[in-house]
């Protein structure tokens, strides 16, 4: 398998660093674990969130993943723990394959290891990706805001508001 330079939003480059930075000192044993992230996250292309590809994995995407052994497949949502869920190795385990998945391509395989045995999966579709919905959410704004003539009254009736002013006076 070959080495595949990753592709991170600076936003997801800022938060892998934090979570690398608070942990290093807690988890010294992991010391050369955090190193292999720390550096490839260090070596990563960074691109703005409107620039990064939708088959790239970013932090919050909900990916479908396949178990390249055993064909299992599973929807999983890229997610750093929390500080306050920061308490086993368990998460520290999701850690390390969330930060090995951001950045992957669909198609990618990334391992891990489960109960001492070592893992391997393939990214096989993002079922969502939070950059990919703010673009889509600001080019339908866009595209409305176009089909409407300028100077055009709204067909949609306006917002009623409620005070309780109004609604004593007409009372």
């Amino acid at each position: 398998m070959q080495p595949t330079i990753r592709v991170f939003t600076a936003a997801d480059q800022d938060r892998l660093r934090q979570f690398i930075s608070a942990h290093q000192t807690r988890v010294a044993r992991e010391a050369d674990a955090l190193a292999q992230l720390s550096a490839k996250v260090e070596e990563g292309e960074v691109v703005s969130a409107d620039e990064v590809p939708g088959d790239i994995v970013t932090i919050y995407s909900q990916i479908r993943v396949q178990d390249v052994d055993s064909g299992r497949s599973w929807v999983s949502t890229v997610a750093l723990p929390a500080e306050s869920d920061f308490h086993g190795a368990n998460t520290l385990l999701n850690a390390y394959t969330a930060v090995e998945l951001v950045g992957a391509r669909v198609g990618d395989e990334f391992e891990w290891r489960s109960a001492g045995e070592g893992r391997r999966a393939r990214v096989e579709e993002i079922l969502f990706q939070p950059e990919a919905s703010e673009r889509h959410s600001r080019e339908r704004a866009r595209q409305a805001s176009l089909a409407q003539p300028a100077g055009a009254a709204s067909s949609r009736p306006k917002a009623a508001t409620f005070s309780a002013a109004a609604a004593s006076a007409g009372a």
